[in-house]
């Protein structure tokens, strides 16, 4: 029973949140991949360390929300948990990483850009020709859960990862602007 001189908690409203979807591209993930690779090469690295490799603060959420995004697409692996938790690059990162034709690194993106469940739904619905950007919106906003700000995120990160991994030529309101890294 609350005692008399006990204040009423108050009661916070709950926050939106949208579905989850990595925050950058496939583009950005690759860079990130490189620079990750470049610092800690084939060594399992202590999660909370994985920022150094990107100038960021180690255990920054930033750094976090990195390493989720290398993650949904397939070139980070977890083991452990808690602060105990390490991450080690795939095989498949690797294979990216160390590939030395372009249509191997090339399937390798097409296989990547599609491991993220957000991306492969949508792609699944929208295919090469996706509706425009206030249809989509729609879509995501009022079907799906997404706020507006991360709808149109989503929209940003997913038409610049298809177009990187050049599974979206067909789309015209993305320019071509990823040279080969």
């Amino acid at each position: 029973m609350p005692s008399i001189d006990s204040e009423p908690q108050a009661i916070k409203p709950k926050k939106d949140r949208s579905p989850s979807f990595p925050f950058i591209s496939l583009k950005m993930v690759v860079d990130r991949l490189i620079a990750y690779e470049a610092k800690f090469g084939r060594h399992p690295t202590p999660a909370s360390k994985v920022g150094l490799a990107w100038s960021m603060k180690p255990d920054s959420s930033q750094a976090g929300q990195t390493l989720a995004a290398l993650k949904s697409f397939g070139f980070i692996d977890y083991a452990g948990s808690g602060e105990h938790r390490a991450c080690s690059l795939t095989e498949e990162a690797r294979n990216l990483l160390r590939a030395q034709q372009e249509s191997v690194k090339a399937g390798i993106l097409k296989a990547a850009v599609l491991r993220p469940k957000a991306f492969a739904n949508y792609w699944s619905k929208w295919g090469r020709e996706r509706p425009i950007d206030e249809v989509c919106l729609d879509e995501l906003i009022l079907k799906a859960n997404f706020t507006d700000s991360a709808a149109r995120t989503f929209l940003r990160v997913y038409d610049e990862s298809l177009a990187f991994a050049k599974m979206a030529d067909a789309l015209a309101h993305v320019e071509d602007v990823f040279s080969k890294f």
